[in-house]
């Protein structure tokens, strides 16, 4: 009876280690999975409709996407979700019509994030409380018919900082573990830093978020491999 107990209260022990030593790898592929039972078409149909077609309903779709990936990547690893509707709505600012796409582009976002907050906030980390995204007199999704969106002058989770710009005088003094160069799309080579203290998984997530915004998961899932082996081989890293 007593080794049955223990082997009970080991394999519970087991269980709550692996629940909080999930990766960046494991966590883009577990929000793959969820991301259908999150988003919903009702997100971004009237986008859909809104000319000139499909223009703005492909803004609000990828947009949307990426509101999911950044909510729930973020929770899947234990952290404070952080909201980057200005960085990934920034091509859409410029498109026309305007302000038409952008408006879009931030409903489908933020849309997205708040839902993935509300659905999934106690599927990793109970113990997480997720955070309001929008300002409490704004307490309901913004849509076209109530004229909402972003409103000028507000702060929002959205517009925070992005952490990777303000302590970069910080890793400027800290020792480069492993540099790995990586292609982007336009052929543009960025370097992949891991820096002293800093393990594969963060550096992946930064540098995805950083230069592939809206392809955060798909980027850690093919970079993160790559990034822990050739930490593992760098003698800065071993010494």
């Amino acid at each position: 009876m007593w080794s049955r107990v223990a082997l009970l209260v080991a394999v519970c022990i087991q269980l709550l280690v692996g629940v909080n030593s999930r990766g960046a790898g494991e966590c883009a592929m577990l929000c793959n999975d969820l991301r259908f039972e999150v988003l919903t078409l009702e997100i971004c149909r009237e986008a859909k409709r809104t000319l000139p077609r499909p223009k703005v309903g492909d803004f609000c779709t990828t947009a949307m996407e990426q509101g999911f990936s950044d909510a729930c990547v973020a929770l899947c690893m234990e952290q404070q979700p952080v909201g980057r509707v200005a960085q990934t709505c920034r091509a859409a600012a410029i498109e026309m019509p305007r302000p038409t796409v952008r408006r879009w582009c931030e409903h489908g976002y933020m849309v997205a994030f708040q839902k993935t907050l509300n659905d999934l906030g106690a599927h990793f980390a109970p113990t997480v409380n997720a955070p309001e995204v929008f300002p409490e007199e704004d307490n309901v999704p913004p849509t076209p018919e109530n004229g909402g969106f972003v409103k000028e002058g507000i702060p929002s989770v959205y517009d925070q900082a992005n952490p990777s710009k303000t302590d970069s005088s910080e890793k400027q003094d800290r020792r480069v573990l492993a540099a790995v160069p990586v292609t982007l799309e336009n052929d543009e080579v960025r370097t992949l830093n891991v820096y002293e203290g800093q393990d594969a998984e963060e550096a992946v997530v930064e540098f995805c978020r950083e230069h592939l915004p809206s392809e955060v998961a798909t980027c850690i899932r093919h970079l993160l491999d790559l990034v822990v082996e050739k930490l593992a081989e760098s003698p800065a890293h071993e010494g």
